[in-house]
């Protein structure tokens, strides 16, 4: 199977990383929840749903798994360096180097939104080893069924349950990307779109929960774990149908892209935005600030992604200097 990139595919993931940056900016509020029903488990889908047009699947397991190492795992352990020394010369973080070090090894991360490429890095494994060894669709779907409901009851309050949690849940929905976001996407817009809306929509409001963020993948706080999955499955379907009438936008194809290096460096850099600006609490600090705080951050990620894909392309999941264009 030859690989091939779908540009559609390009601009869902830019809008979804937008989404990310978004959702740490605006916190407390409907944007905030409405964004966490579905920006990461839609990364999860789309991960699963592109397996079926790389030919990845089909590498022997030495090679995919060389394949994850140079795409997330030394990402991963790039940005977590970084990090580290910026939380240190910038943030006068009193840690100590074991510290920062025992962050990354035990994967409480020193960047808040690293768990998320370490979770993928070890997910989509899992999926590869499902798929080459169990071979059955079913056996492999009723094995995401089974982590789906274990899941469900595990406890979040035990760092390594949660760390296990997150890379089983997303699991599940890669399987569900692989097999059934390819049916979904071929289903009659007139019905689907409006039902993933509605969905996407009200979630929010009905899988609140008692806290003021909503659900949170991160901290693997679900409250009703069904709504959860629906909420997440619907609002990928809702991106990816609207990502194809816009798949022309080069600024979202960019970041795209790129939505690994934005994934690792936008939350030292809304940080710090916050901290020169003089904010402390972007829960209560006006939409003004905060839409500013949010262009800044988006303004420095493009910076940064031209600045990586140039010097270190190696480092960020990139097999060779790349040119990019905004």
């Amino acid at each position: 199977m030859t690989a091939k990139r779908l540009d559609y595919i390009d601009v869902s993931k830019g809008i979804l990383i937008i989404c990310v940056v978004i959702a740490h900016v605006f916190r407390g509020d409907y944007l905030h929840n409405f964004i966490h029903v579905f920006h990461v488990p839609a990364f999860f889908v789309i991960s699963g749903f592109l397996f079926n047009y790389s030919s990845s699947i089909d590498k022997k397991p030495g090679s995919f798994i060389m394949s994850r190492i140079n795409g997330l795992l030394i990402p991963f352990l790039f940005f977590e360096v970084l990090a580290a020394l910026w939380q240190f010369f910038f943030f006068d973080n009193p840690s100590s180097i074991f510290g920062y070090a025992y962050n990354t090894l035990t994967l409480h991360v020193n960047s808040s939104t690293n768990w998320f490429i370490i979770t993928l890095f070890f997910a989509e494994i899992l999926f590869y080893f499902a798929h080459r060894y169990l071979k059955n669709k079913y056996v492999i779907s009723g094995l995401a069924l089974v982590f789906f409901v274990a899941v469900s009851f595990a406890p979040n309050t035990i760092h390594l349950a949660v760390v296990l949690c997150r890379i089983l849940l997303a699991y599940s929905f890669i399987v569900f990307g692989y097999y059934a976001l390819p049916l979904l996407l071929k289903a009659k817009k007139a019905i689907i779109l409006p039902v993933a809306a509605v969905i996407t929509a009200v979630c929010p409001f009905i899988n609140a929960g008692s806290g003021i963020d909503g659900v949170d993948f991160n901290s693997m706080i679900l409250n009703n774990p069904i709504l959860f999955f629906l909420g997440g499955i619907a609002g990928t379907v809702l991106v990816i149908n609207i990502s194809k009438f816009i798949a022309t936008s080069k600024p979202l194809n960019f970041f795209g892209k790129n939505s690994i290096i934005v994934c690792g460096t936008q939350a030292e850099l809304y940080i710090t935005i916050q901290s020169l600006m003089g904010i402390t609490d972007n829960y209560t600090s006006s939409i003004l600030l905060r839409t500013i705080v949010l262009l800044a951050t988006l303004l420095c990620c493009v910076g940064i992604i031209y600045l990586f894909s140039y010097c270190v392309p190696w480092f960020v999941g990139k097999k060779k200097l790349i040119k990019e264009k905004f």
